[in-house]
């Protein structure tokens, strides 16, 4: 998080490369390694990737987002998170989502985000608290970034950590 490593380095691991920088539309598999983990995604990796195609075969599918604000994610991650700008974009967004609920059904809704930082493992002070809250306030009054997404772009990605992706 740009601005955050003076005011909130103890408490953040290591910076993103904003490279790896993205939204997931859902996930598939994600875990501790282990024989149970690489079953899982070898499993929804043949589906997901013929739904991938099915999906990029039709129709354009564009969706613009708008970011909403920065917040704590579980408590393991700063995010921005991002809302669909408009009514048809909702529709395209969550319909997309569903589509590859029939490969992995996850229990939870799409929150579409940007990890912007994770946490350190630890317990912090409130005056540690108090500069994240800082830096949280200060990004957020920089004003609204808008995305639009297309279906070309859409990857089907493994990664081993947040800095480091494979397109499959």
């Amino acid at each position: 998080m740009r601005g955050s490593n003076e005011h909130c380095a103890e408490m953040l691991a290591e910076p993103l490369v904003c490279d790896t920088f993205h939204i997931t539309l859902h996930d598939l598999a994600n875990g501790m390694r282990s024989q149970e983990l690489q079953e899982k995604i070898e499993n929804s990796e043949y589906h997901a990737k013929q739904l991938l195609g099915e999906i990029k075969a039709e129709d354009s599918h564009r969706i613009k987002l708008r970011s909403t604000f920065l917040f704590n994610m579980m408590n393991t991650s700063v995010v921005l998170g991002f809302a669909p700008a408009e009514e048809e974009s909702c529709y395209r967004l969550m319909s997309l989502y569903e589509r590859f609920q029939s490969v992995i059904n996850l229990s939870y809704p799409l929150t579409p985000h940007i990890t912007m930082a994770y946490y350190k493992p630890g317990r912090y002070g409130t005056a540690q608290l108090d500069r994240l809250r800082e830096v949280i306030r200060y990004v957020d009054e920089l004003g609204r970034i808008e995305l639009e997404l297309n279906a070309e772009n859409l990857a089907y990605q493994c990664f081993t950590d947040m800095n480091h992706y494979v397109i499959k």
